[in-house]
């Protein structure tokens, strides 16, 4: 028989391991995240979504300059 272990920071539903959900903003990239830069700024190239800020999206980013 075998046992699922789950990582530390995985639920275990039904004898599966399930991953959290993504936490934006703790520094980690995880699944569904472009970048973590571990903040809540719009104003540098990773937004407060962790989405890569571009050119053009209605944000002046510092480094983007735009």
């Amino acid at each position: 028989m075998d046992i699922e272990h789950c990582a530390e920071n995985e639920l275990c539903i039904a004898c599966q391991c399930i991953p959290p959900d993504p936490i934006c903003g703790n520094g980690i990239v995880e699944p569904g995240e472009a970048c973590d830069d571990g903040n809540s700024s719009n104003t540098d190239a990773c937004n407060n979504q962790c989405e890569l800020t571009v050119c053009g999206d209605g944000i002046t980013q510092n480094p983007n300059g735009q």
